[in-house]
């Protein structure tokens, strides 16, 4: 009952509506596998419904709204609409960005209510909504898995005794090709996780040296539970819950001190029912980088970005452009152009931050753009290369606005993710914090550094009629980028946000998928530059030349560099999303 309830309301119900409409759900869901954890041996039926409730409710606004967008940019009798709520939502950011002291509340409220009516307008005059969104059983998915693969959604729930108890379990639903049912097998506490992950006084690099050790307690909660029934599986389809986002489980090691990820391809996917209905079921790019005559290759490359501001030089190499401009870098005289915008001279040493906490040049990241457009032009791809004051904000914000979004977008750049100010507030805040750190919405607290970012970070301001350089979750997810296969978010953090619900991660990967984006290689944490261009290199290297398929040319890369460097801190903080 509650599942139909909410597919009938998410034909017209706007996307906070939806949200918080969800949340009243989640008591229940926390109620039934409480019960289901104390008489799944009993009760097999039991288990066979929360593999079902967990397909259906898991990352369900985020397909919804995914879907919303595609029906909106493909219907052109509507996309006037979409426009007018894309503008209105733009001078939502830009308030947001200011400091909160000359934030208009007033204005705020207002374009919130200008978006809010325009949404409802859109939602009802999509068509063909409801055939997209349907419900998907158990049995599919086990249809979808060959001999030697399986299926795990990870479930994180409240424990109820039947009264609420402030205990936060962790299960994983294993389906295998035999089953007869799916299995629920309890895994953990999240405070034992909490303790693992949070360690004051160890420096991140260390903390994931343990945490993926030989002697790893991580892997007597997380491993140890699942490998009888997975020992003889090479194939595993898995959906993260909770603060497993934040973890790599193919980095762990197993009883004979290999990483999991030798024996076994770890898939990772927003749900498993992706194999059924998602990007899984349809996988011929993935497979092939092939272009066709009705889908050019392209691709568009960012780095070496100066984040610096130098106004005349940013003035020449971006010409100012209006919130409501349609105009597109990428068209020139009705077709893609390649083109280099190389960076000024005098570049700032390498560093993640200045004194000052603006952003540091990366100049290891000129090095990496460089070497993925060349073999991407070597490919027969037509590359677009945006490099110091050219890789802009402003520039950035064109893509897909009259022409279609690149096959592959790569941005070698700084990433952020800011935990919630409310639950965790930034310690030490002064005139030199970045006013994103205080938000509430999540979205607005990730984001990637672009072109002259450090004007904004320094003086709470973008320069006159510009972006401010950072380009935030909110921004990237009302963008049209459904023409894109591949993105490559080569930064820090890109994969972290807020965790909220069933939903997962409320950040840049969540901004990418709506936005129309199909696969995602995003960071778990603070990568080192040196590895990661490495690891960029193997992987296009096995993808673009020896025609591996993506998720193989991705695992191969990082296998080749786990022999160079044993430590998954080097090498494990990439992960391929599908």
């Amino acid at each position: 009952k509650q599942r139909n309830l909410l597919f009938k309301f998410s034909r017209f119900f706007t996307e906070k509506e939806l949200e918080r409409y969800i949340s009243t759900f989640e008591k229940d869901l926390n109620a039934y596998f409480s019960f289901t954890q104390t008489t799944s041996k009993e009760y097999t039926n039991m288990t066979t419904g929360c593999y079902d409730n967990i397909l259906f409710f898991k990352s369900f606004l985020l397909e919804s709204i995914s879907r919303r967008n595609n029906l909106t940019q493909s219907d052109s009798s509507i996309l006037h609409i979409a426009r007018q709520q894309k503008s209105y939502l733009r001078h939502l950011s830009n308030e947001f960005s200011k400091p909160s002291a000359e934030r208009d509340s007033t204005l705020i409220a207002f374009w919130e209510d200008k978006a809010n009516i325009v949404e409802k307008d859109l939602v009802r005059s999509v068509s063909g909504y409801g055939d997209l969104v349907r419900q998907v059983s158990w049995q599919e998915v086990q249809q979808k898995l060959s001999t030697g693969s399986a299926a795990i959604e990870f479930v994180s729930y409240q424990y109820y005794t039947p009264k609420p108890t402030d205990s936060t379990i962790y299960a994983a639903l294993v389906l295998l090709p035999s089953d007869t049912s799916p299995h629920f097998i309890p895994l953990f506490e999240e405070r034992q996780l909490q303790a693992l992950l949070n360690r004051p006084g160890l420096s991140e690099k260390l903390v994931l040296k343990d945490l993926y050790g030989n002697s790893s307690e991580l892997r007597r909660l997380l491993w140890d539970p699942l490998e009888p029934l997975l020992r003889d599986v090479k194939t595993i389809y898995y959906s993260p819950s909770g603060l497993l986002h934040r973890l790599n489980p193919a980095a762990l090691l197993d009883a004979s001190n290999q990483t999991l990820s030798v024996r076994r391809q770890w898939v990772r996917v927003g749900s498993t029912r992706e194999l059924v209905t998602g990007r899984l079921a349809d996988r011929s790019f993935a497979s092939s980088p092939e272009g066709n005559s009705d889908n050019t290759l392209t691709a568009m490359v960012y780095g070496g970005i100066t984040y610096d501001m130098d106004s005349l030089a940013f003035s020449s190499a971006n010409p100012p452009v209006l919130l409501d401009s349609t105009e597109n870098p990428l068209r020139k005289d009705g077709a893609f152009s390649y083109i280099i915008t190389e960076q000024p001279s005098g570049k700032a040493s390498d560093t993640r931050g200045n004194p000052d906490g603006t952003w540091g040049a990366l100049t290891a990241t000129e090095q990496e753009a460089d070497q993925v457009s060349n073999m991407l032009v070597d490919a027969g791809f037509r590359t677009f290369k945006q490099k110091g004051f050219s890789a802009s904000e402003d520039q950035f914000k064109q893509i897909g606005a009259n022409a279609p979004s690149p096959r592959i977008l790569h941005l070698a750049t700084h990433g952020f993710a800011y935990s919630d100010p409310k639950k965790d507030p930034p310690k030490g805040f002064g005139d030199s914090e970045p006013t994103y750190k205080l938000l509430d919405d999540p979205m607005l607290r990730s984001g990637l550094v672009l072109a002259g970012a450090n004007y904004y970070w320094k003086n709470k301001r973008p320069l006159a009629n510009r972006e401010d350089g950072v380009l935030v979750a909110y921004e990237v997810r009302d963008l049209n980028l459904r023409n894109t296969e591949l993105a490559v978010l080569s930064a820090c953090q890109t994969g972290l946000g807020d965790i909220v619900g069933s939903e997962g991660v409320y950040g840049l990967q969540r901004a990418f998928r709506i936005a129309g984006v199909k696969f995602l290689i995003v960071s778990l944490w603070e990568v080192p530059d040196e590895q990661t261009q490495e690891l960029m290199r193997l992987f296009y290297q096995n993808w673009l030349e020896k025609k591996e398929s993506l998720r193989d040319a991705f695992n191969n890369a990082q296998q080749r560099l786990q022999e160079k460097e044993p430590n998954p801190y080097m090498w494990a903080g990439f992960v391929l999303i599908e």
